[in-house]
């Protein structure tokens, strides 16, 4: 169960593609809404995995190959089980890095050249640490290498025997061919050879593994939610729009923080004004007080009383925002707007792009490539509800509280703001800076 809930807001840099696949309208690739509103939306399922697969690019990108490269590939896998433990297991998380492993940090470092004494030396011990290490999991101990290689070099059959029932267990459990039997009941007895050393490292492939999936994550997020839409405007270039019932909303989703929600005290959708800026904004207004937003015209725009919720929800958000800038844009160029104006804007004032394929014989656009694809626009802001629960992976006896579990993603998002969600990555589409709300 999540003991602990906080914000997640989301500031689209470039434009957003969270796709459906397809559509029956007029837009071939139209974006995610809500089905009874049909607001935008992004699904909690593609943000999630997209903060995952952010956090697995930055491991695997701060790897330096160039520094005992060994130790930074634990350092690695460390890392990644931590991921698996929080965000769920994926075994493509660990193939992803023995790739790595194989193909970049195979005990060479970069720009020398070693000889061949050297590069045997390193094999040998790189297999001789992957056999402790298999021992160590094998025997399903609190061991460190340093204590089972210390084993192996003693033979002292008395500091064994507190762990031969659980080998035993072991192979008649889960190892199955003779061999290894054989392999593991001279391990037993300190008769090592060193064909017993080679098919250590082949054990692993006959032990069937443990349904490591067969727990919750300990982070869950709700499906991402429209707060503010940018929009054309005759002044200041563009505004966002909101209206009462996204306001509403994110005022009751925040009484879902355990502590210290700064919005508790405001009341739902009712306090928010149709037609209505900030307190002290005229940024927006033409010389007879009118809003012009697209191709709309908005009289009787009046500027909400001072202290207002509405300008104690935008100040809170524009705490949020990445720049100066913007921090200071928000608190001025906001409009709240009647839900149904709200919800043609964001349904007719997307970006709407006409993409083609041109045949490289023909020179002209091959068939059935011509197609058009709907995106959030830039600069839209959205929110989220991300969830901490208890470590419940059962990897260690006691598992992390929430709050470290909360303090782990805030420091990955702190170190790594920006990620890319939806389609569209090679075109500059979806990059999304993030900001957990942690009083």
């Amino acid at each position: 169960m999540y003991r602990l809930t906080h914000p997640l807001f989301l500031f689209c840099e470039s434009p957003l593609h969270a796709g459906t696949g397809a559509s029956l309208g007029t837009v071939d690739l139209p974006i995610q809404r809500e089905r009874h509103t049909q607001f935008p939306k992004i699904e909690s399922s593609s943000l999630k995995g997209a903060l995952r697969q952010q956090i697995e690019s930055v491991i695997l990108r701060d790897l330096d190959p160039n520094e005992s490269p060994e130790e930074a590939m634990q350092q690695a896998r460390e890392a990644l089980t931590m991921l698996n433990r929080y965000f769920g297991y994926d075994p493509g998380t660990f193939r992803q890095i023995e790739d790595f492993d194989k193909h970049f940090l195979s005990g060479h470092k970069s720009g020398q050249k070693k000889d061949e004494d050297e590069k045997k030396d390193e094999e040998k011990e790189r297999k001789k640490r992957e056999t402790l290490q298999i021992l160590c999991n094998l025997l399903g101990t609190d061991l460190s290498l340093k204590d089972v290689e210390q084993f192996l070099k003693t033979r002292f059959k008395e500091e064994l025997k507190r762990i031969v029932e659980n080998v035993e267990e072991k192979i008649s459990e889960e190892i199955k061919s003779d061999e290894t039997k054989a392999t593991m009941k001279r391990l037993i007895e300190h008769e090592v050879s060193e064909r017993d050393v080679e098919r250590l490292l082949e054990i692993k492939a006959e032990i069937k593994p443990k349904p490591a999936k067969e727990f919750s994550a300990s982070i869950g997020f709700t499906d991402a939610r429209l707060l503010f839409f940018p929009v054309k405007s005759l002044k200041g270039v563009f505004a966002w729009v909101s209206c009462p019932q996204v306001l509403g909303r994110f005022v009751e989703e925040m009484r879902m923080m355990d502590s210290g929600n700064p919005l508790a005290h405001l009341g739902g959708a009712e306090a928010f004004v149709p037609n209505t800026v900030p307190f002290g904004s005229t940024a927006l207004f033409d010389s007879q007080r009118r809003v012009m937003l697209e191709e709309y015209q908005i009289a009787g725009v009046s500027q909400a009383p001072k202290g207002s919720p509405l300008n104690q929800v935008v100040d809170f958000v524009a705490e949020r925002m990445p720049q100066n800038y913007w921090r200071q844009k928000i608190r001025t160029d906001v409009v709240v707007l009647e839900d149904e104006m709200f919800r043609d804007l964001t349904t007719l004032c997307t970006e709407v792009i006409t993409r083609v394929k041109i045949d490289n014989e023909r020179g002209s656009v091959a068939d059935g490539a011509l197609f058009t694809e709907e995106f959030l626009p830039s600069e839209s802001v959205l929110y989220s509800l991300a969830s901490f629960s208890d470590d419940q992976s059962g990897w260690h006896q006691h598992g992390e509280k929430a709050t470290k579990v909360r303090a782990w993603l805030a420091e990955q998002l702190k170190a790594s703001p920006v990620f890319q969600v939806g389609g569209d990555a090679t075109l500059g589409k979806g990059l999304t800076r993030a900001q957990l709300f942690v009083p």
